[in-house]
């Protein structure tokens, strides 16, 4: 009667413990999927911040150029 106690007391436990394994395990993988979601998200948002900081490059450069075109006009009177 004791070793049959023992051996399923054993028995459980080792149910137990694959049990928590397997939950830990998909637990595991329902969160790496989470974060291979949001790394491709992270990828696409850095591509956009990239075309617009581009973008704003070029509209700044454009403001200077604007910019030095008329203090130059004002130095010269506009001859060009």
């Amino acid at each position: 009667m004791t070793r049959l106690v023992l051996s399923f007391s054993i028995s459980s436990a080792v149910l137990i413990l694959g049990l928590a394994t397997a939950w830990i395990q998909s637990s595991n993988y329902d969160r790496a999927a989470d974060l291979d979601g949001m790394q491709e998200e992270l990828e696409w948002f850095e591509r956009r911040s990239s075309g617009l900081r581009d973008e704003l490059q070029r509209f700044e450069f454009g403001l200077h150029v604007q910019e030095n075109a008329s203090v130059q006009d004002r130095f010269t009177g506009g001859d060009g």
